[in-house]
């Protein structure tokens, strides 16, 4: 699966990370902390069951509890 091939080549921690312009214009109405965001990519674990969507992760901050 192409996922699998992106996370053994990638370096999350040094990777640059980068957001769409739009989000920007909407930080203030969403209470988007793009720093949060940033340390979830960097360092969240990586669902994939959630994101079907080509071309898309989705990441989990904190493991749910059982």
């Amino acid at each position: 699966m192409w996922i699998q091939e992106l996370i053994e080549n990638l370096d999350r921690k040094n990777a640059e990370i980068t957001f769409n312009k739009h989000i920007f214009d909407r930080q203030e109405y969403w209470k988007l902390d793009l720093d949060k965001i940033e340390e979830t990519v960097r360092g969240g674990r990586i669902v994939e069951k959630k994101c079907g969507v080509p071309n898309k992760l989705c990441f989990q901050k904190y493991p749910k509890k059982s």
